[in-house]
């Protein structure tokens, strides 16, 4: 009885390995998890700025905010009339005087770089009824967010300290009043990085911790590619203060991969926007007229409809600032998004280039440091479910295994 259970056991052993090879071999058709999230959820923002009160006293509305508010002043446009009155905020509270009926009272900022605010009241001698501000109230969900926080722990302290004294000796960062001045002044050093072809080369590049590749490329010895401007980046600007996360495409085969690319996207804090900035293409902040700021997913749209007519980019050539025509630069972006591969979203500290036991592991326990775009796909949870059961099997019986074989063991 004790052999037919060995020989049982053997047998589905020997089953369960071979189901779960097979289940490996085609690891890309259905079986792979992953996290899945929509638009609303990568690009939800940050609501450091939102409403906290209203409070109507007479003909006088004075609204309070969570932060401190521009101390350049507004300018306030009662509905579409051009002219506009000069409003200086207190703290984070800005006054001003209603007029008699439903108006929309927008505050744009003399300092170009923050929110305008706008809001809507209905002002009358007998009751007044708030209808809409275009910042959010107190209650705003800010956890998706809070994904991306900067996360410097995953540098040792020597690393964090040489970050800050590049960007001191190297930039002008520090002065800077905005998030979009920061990552201007940020991206004008990271373009003007040495690119030698005859360096350390790129594969061998992406080996070394970040302060290391800009150490090289400052000797003019390194041949950076994107995943390594993407990191040095990364490295620069979460230390610069600016909230920042990498992007990659993941899918493919062992012989053969979609086209795969690395770059860089950037919270700006004042216009409430992520912003796409691709350093190994001298692309950075593609924008329209409008002060709206493109992302990653923006530009997988748009290349599907060929939308970047009338939108600009940031360039860098030695110490200038250049904006052009993003049709005239749209080219390695036209190409990497004309692909099918999966968008992904890297979370802070996980590694951008895993290695294969990792890359095992996560097929089966998948990690939680990434996010994949899609408004569309699902994962095929039957095949997910099979896959998780065949690895619980094959475990069981291998400690079954195990067991008899120790059992026989101890028995001689």
């Amino acid at each position: 009885m004790i052999l037919k259970k060995r020989i049982f056991y053997i047998i589905s052993l020997v089953l369960l390995l071979l189901i779960n090879a097979w289940i490996i071999k085609e690891r890309n058709n259905g079986f792979r998890y992953f996290p899945y999230r929509t638009y609303s959820w990568l690009y939800v923002d940050d609501s450091t700025l939102y409403l906290k009160q209203l409070e109507i006293k007479d003909s006088i509305a004075t609204i309070k905010f969570s932060l401190p508010l521009s101390n350049s002043g507004y300018r306030l446009h009662i509905d579409t009339l051009p002219d506009g009155l000069t409003v200086k905020p207190f703290k984070s509270d800005l006054s001003f005087s209603l007029s008699k009926g439903i108006h929309l009272y927008t505050f744009t900022p003399f300092d170009s770089a923050a929110l305008p605010i706008k809001i809507k009241i209905d002002h009358s001698d007998k009751v007044n009824e708030f209808i809409f501000c275009n910042l959010p109230g107190p209650d705003i969900e800010t956890s998706e967010f809070n994904t991306w926080a900067i996360n410097t722990s995953t540098f040792s302290k020597a690393e964090n300290d040489s970050a800050i004294s590049i960007l001191k000796k190297h930039t002008n960062i520090f002065a800077k009043n905005n998030d979009l001045e920061k990552a201007i002044e940020l991206s004008k050093f990271v373009a003007a990085l040495p690119n030698n072809p005859k360096g350390i080369p790129q594969g061998k590049l992406s080996e070394f911790r970040p302060l290391q590749q800009i150490h090289e490329s400052l000797k003019c010895n390194a041949d950076l590619a994107c995943g390594n401007y993407t990191a040095i980046y990364y490295y620069l600007a979460i230390h610069a203060g600016l909230k920042t996360r990498t992007i990659t495409f993941r899918g493919g085969e062992p012989t053969w991969s979609y086209a795969i690319h690395y770059y860089n996207e950037v919270f700006l804090k004042e216009q409430q926007q992520w912003a796409l900035a691709d350093p190994l293409y001298n692309i950075y902040f593609p924008h329209d007229s409008t002060g709206r700021f493109y992302n990653a997913a923006d530009l997988k749209k748009m290349t599907a409809i060929n939308g970047f007519s009338e939108k600009s980019v940031y360039s860098f050539y030695k110490d200038s600032v250049l904006v052009l025509p993003y049709d005239s630069v749209k080219q390695g972006h036209v190409y990497y998004h004309s692909s099918n591969a999966d968008m992904c979203y890297l979370h802070p500290g996980i590694k951008m280039n895993p290695s294969k036991l990792s890359t095992l592991l996560d097929f089966y326990i998948p990690r939680q440091g990434l996010s994949f775009y899609s408004d569309t796909k699902s994962n095929n949870w039957t095949k997910i479910a099979i896959k998780s059961m065949a690895m619980i099997m094959l475990i069981i019986n291998a400690g079954c295994v195990l067991f008899f074989v120790v059992k026989r063991r101890k028995g001689l």
